[in-house]
């Protein structure tokens, strides 16, 4: 018994450390630098067991190949690192994607464009040409593995090009292509591409006189027939839609904004609504990076496949931010007094540990490195400031104890058939659910033996209960601890 109690203790004040309002990394996940200049760190994107696979170029304009890598956690240790042909370090590459243990990597040479496969071992299975002027970005399907790439056709007027694949293995299949504009005589070019359930996102820009403004468009995943097509305007004299990131029923986008020098050009994150293609921002979250051409913009946005947590990435700023927008930690300079730097891309891990990768360059004039730095958490970052409708207590399950339990709290909320206690594991996998069925004026309990519906007993480990649908907000989540076996 007094084991147990000092096992209770030691959570509840793992648990108040949770609930902190301004969150801090608990430590380095590690950091790589690549061994020989020039090279640029350009995209980074994460596998599903939790490591992280990046891209970028090496080598000066004229003689440029792309390198890829996998990198487990800590990021010091390679998994695999090749390198592969290409000819200009500026526009190689643009986007990458993950699918199992597979990645893809889009981009544009001075030679034309490309959509490679690496395989889980870091060869590159097959290499195709999509068919557009400029390749800027590459999402797959969570659920089908279909594979999209967005860019655009230089015109005269430029048009925003989609196309559909669909991996053989050996190959590729074109399921599709398709180009769009705004309007018949506006040049629109689509720099970003997220894929859900039912449909695919694309951001970019809509010129006018040759000034961008941002511009947002969805597409039936079957047949491309477009559900909305929003331009925005803007306050300055150039902005556009960056990068999209699509999940849990959201989209967000990393909404680029400058003064029509180029410099300072800003980061917004911005909520679109997945109806109409509006949407609403944060304030900046980095300010202060150039750029030469629009296609070739450093900077990332990512989210968590299970939880409501952003990371952006800018000029040498992260960010984490939760699906209101509401700033919960960040750092101002990733280089760690580095020269530069510039971010090309972030990721975070599907484990409930936070595990934050970023790929960036610093350097100058042939001395430029590519880095990949990973940020580690212990607090759990939606637990900040505000209350949850949703608390665990105890927040440990022994599961050596007879009778040990998780006793679920939910507070006052107008509950409706949707409303739901959610329990996931450190790999993001649903493990058990219950309906939130009552409302009234004092908080409703529930008690849970660790079972799920199948009768299957949970393990040990760190696991996340979540409060869904109508009625629940961002921040209705609580963390808790299992230990010991089964008896």
């Amino acid at each position: 018994m007094y084991r147990m109690r000092t096992i209770v203790l030691l959570c509840s004040l793992i648990a108040a450390s949770w609930a902190a309002a301004m969150p801090q990394p608990s430590g380095s996940a590690g950091a790589y630098a690549y061994p020989t200049p020039p090279s640029f760190g350009k995209c980074v994107a994460s596998y599903t067991d939790g490591s992280f696979f990046v891209a970028g170029s090496v080598g000066g304009c004229g003689g440029t190949d792309f390198f890829v890598q996998r990198h487990d956690v800590p990021l010091t240790q390679t998994r695999w690192s090749n390198v592969y042909d290409a000819t200009c370090m500026d526009n190689v590459p643009r986007g990458a994607a993950t699918f199992g243990d597979i990645a893809y990597v889009a981009g544009g040479v001075t030679g034309g464009q490309y959509l490679a496969r690496i395989g889980a071992d870091g060869s590159r299975v097959w290499t195709v040409v999509p068919n557009m002027t400029y390749v800027c970005d590459v999402a797959v399907a969570s659920d089908d593995g279909s594979i999209w790439v967005v860019g655009y056709d230089s015109g005269p007027p430029m048009s925003a090009v989609v196309i559909q694949y669909r991996d053989n293995g050996s190959g590729v299949t074109q399921l599709g292509r398709n180009a769009y504009r705004f309007q018949d005589s506006y040049d629109t070019q689509a720099f970003a591409v997220a894929v859900a359930a039912d449909a695919a996102y694309i951001g970019g820009a809509v010129l006018a006189a040759s000034i961008p403004s941002p511009w947002v468009m969805a597409v039936n995943r079957t047949g491309g027939v477009v559900r909305f097509s929003q331009r925005t305007t803007d306050t300055v004299s150039r902005s556009w839609i960056a990068r999209l990131v699509a999940g849990q029923g959201r989209v967000f986008g990393l909404h680029l904004r400058d003064n029509g020098s180029g410099l300072p050009l800003s980061g917004r994150v911005a909520a679109i609504d997945t109806s109409n293609g509006t949407y609403s921002e944060s304030a900046d979250v980095f300010n202060g990076m150039g750029m030469t051409t629009f296609s070739d913009f450093p900077c990332g946005i990512a989210m968590h496949p299970t939880l409501p947590i952003l990371i952006t990435g800018g000029v040498g700023t992260i960010r984490v931010h939760n699906f209101g927008l509401e700033g919960l930690w960040s750092v101002g300079d990733v280089s760690a007094g580095g020269t530069g730097p510039v971010v090309g891309g972030v990721a975070i891990s599907n484990r409930l540990d936070y595990t934050v990768a970023v790929a960036y360059t610093t350097g100058f004039a042939a001395t430029e490195i590519a880095h990949l730095d990973g940020y580690a958490f212990t607090q759990d970052l939606t637990q900040v400031a505000g209350t949850s409708n949703l608390v665990a207590a105890p927040n440990l399950m022994d599961l050596a104890e007879a009778g040990s339990f998780i006793r679920f709290i939910v507070k006052p909320l107008k509950a409706t058939k949707e409303t739901k206690i959610e329990v996931f594991d450190r790999a993001g996998n649903l493990f058990w659910s219950k309906v939130v069925a009552l409302e009234g004026a004092g908080n409703t309990e529930y008690v849970w033996d660790g079972f799920s519906v199948a009768k299957r007993r949970i393990g040990p480990g760190g696991y996340v209960a979540i409060l869904t649908g109508s009625g629940s907000n961002s921040s209705d989540r609580a963390p808790f601890v299992v230990t010991g076996k089964s008896k």
